[in-house]
């Protein structure tokens, strides 16, 4: 239970690196939608990715 629970909490480096990724992701995503004209769908698509990429290696990081 204990190992569950620090799973699902966010320290401060987490909270530091989903920002940084839903910045990424977000700026990556508008950049690419400059180039194929869908820049409202490559937004969303890249924060979102930035997101999920981010609690992944948060995660990695934790049992790392």
């Amino acid at each position: 239970m204990k190992k569950l629970e620090k799973l699902l909490t966010l320290d401060d480096e987490d909270i530091k690196y989903l920002a940084y990724g839903i910045s990424l992701g977000s700026f990556l995503g508008t950049f690419i939608g400059l180039i194929f004209e869908a820049i409202a769908f490559n937004f969303c698509l890249g924060g979102a990715l930035g997101i999920i990429v981010s609690i992944i290696f948060s995660i990695y990081k934790k049992f790392n």
